[in-house]
């Protein structure tokens, strides 16, 4: 579970803070027609067009997507089961069972800070733990990856919350129970981070779940 500092967000889903998710159900929008992304995303063939992601809370359609407003420009493709639900300046998310405690999240954010900060960051946290870390490689674009996790009790309950990564919404932080993928790339702006969140108990189906999402990934830089 991640979540954004309480003291700059009061709405949050459960996969990414400590707010509860929302009581009304996901929204299912008429199927929305496909066009352009902007200039620079994302794709060199013109003829796959991206649809422009709907606001929080809406269920996805099979296809390909875009952030209007993110940059780098970001766009990537989902199947069936997926929601997107935060939405704000410089982070966004995609969840595939919002509210469940096993939820899996796809997230996108800007970082404070250069590339080794970042790093540093992610693998050098009080009461955390660095499972694995490795080089990635999304789009091209070859960055680090670490997988993080709290030192407190899965069990914990509530979950405890641990400070990871400051972004540009605020910091980022895990509970837990919960397990982080967090992939940094060097981008035109700054840092983006790519992170996938999901259960301990559930890791193997979360980087089952994400894997597509991430392999369609193209930033438009």
């Amino acid at each position: 579970m991640v979540r954004l500092s309480p003291l700059l967000l009061a709405v949050c889903a459960l996969a990414a803070c400590s707010s509860p998710a929302p009581a009304a159900s996901p929204t299912t929008p008429p199927s929305p027609t496909a066009s352009p992304a902007p200039s620079g995303c994302c794709t060199p063939n013109p003829s796959e067009a991206y649809r422009e992601l709907p606001g929080p809370g809406t269920e996805l359609a099979p296809g390909r997507y875009y952030k209007a407003g993110f940059t780098p420009p970001i766009g990537f493709a989902v199947g069936e089961g997926w929601t997107t639900v935060q939405q704000l300046d410089g982070f966004f998310d995609i969840q595939d069972d919002p509210g469940s405690p096993d939820v899996v999240a796809v997230q996108f954010a800007n970082v404070v800070g250069g590339l080794d900060d970042a790093v540093e960051q992610i693998t050098s946290q009080p009461n955390t733990r660095v499972v694995e870390t490795d080089e990635s490689t999304i789009d091209g674009r070859v960055g680090v990856v670490a997988v993080i996790e709290t030192t407190d009790s899965p069990d914990s309950h509530p979950p405890v919350f641990r400070s990871i990564l400051t972004t540009a919404v605020g910091p980022l932080s895990i509970a837990s129970g919960r397990r982080l993928w967090v992939s940094l790339l060097p981008v035109s702006n700054g840092v983006l981070a790519v992170l996938v969140g999901g259960s301990i108990a559930e890791w193997d189906r979360t980087l089952e779940l994400a894997e597509s999402v991430l392999e369609s990934i193209v930033i438009g830089d």
